[in-house]
């Protein structure tokens, strides 16, 4: 068993930095990037941002991107495409033109996470426990649906649950009830506290 996500659309993918080239943080910064690309107008100033910026999507590197954006905006204040009172904060600049400022700062986040779970709600799992931000049955039913790709015996084992939000644990959680989505079950059966 190594580590993955479970993204807020259901699919699982690895996380495991020994194994692969991304980990539960890269995977969180690709995301920040991407969605920074996106927010991007369609303009000259956004694009020559979304051309430099594009390369660190699938090589996640959030200080690279800080220094790159930062880097154009000064050719863009340079070249007349920004004004020049930009200069002091372009970020800011570039949020009042659509720019994502909060999924830019979280490239300046040593662990981004919390964010995922909270923003994007995706599911950190690592062996036989998963991390969400708020334990629902939403959440849990997206567990039960993973679990059968994550583990071999699935549904004899027992799994623990970290709610981020409250710091609460729920040990040895019944794939049955996960897979029911029972979370009342959970909430009473299998706390152990924060």
């Amino acid at each position: 068993m190594s580590e993955f996500w479970i993204l807020d659309t259901g699919e699982i993918v690895s996380a495991d930095g020994d194994i692969g080239d991304y980990n539960h943080a890269a995977h969180a910064y690709a995301r920040a990037i991407q969605f920074c690309v996106d927010s991007l107008p369609d303009n000259e100033v956004g694009n020559r941002i979304r051309h430099a910026i594009s390369q660190f999507i699938n090589e996640p590197d959030p200080t690279a991107v800080r220094v790159t954006v930062w880097d154009i905006c000064s050719e863009l204040i340079e070249d007349g495409l920004i004004p020049f009172e930009a200069y002091e904060d372009p970020i800011e600049y570039l949020a009042g033109i659509g720019f994502d400022r909060e999924s830019y700062d979280i490239l300046n986040e040593e662990d981004p996470r919390e964010w995922a779970m909270e923003k994007l709600g995706w599911i950190r799992v690592v062996n036989d426990s998963f991390t969400v931000w708020s334990l629902t049955r939403d959440e849990l039913l997206r567990i039960g649906y993973a679990i059968p790709e994550l583990f071999s015996g699935y549904d004899e084992l027992e799994y623990n649950i970290e709610e981020y939000l409250s710091h609460t644990m729920f040990w040895g959680v019944p794939f049955a009830a996960i897979d029911g989505g029972d979370i009342s079950f959970v909430r009473r059966q299998c706390c152990v506290g924060r």
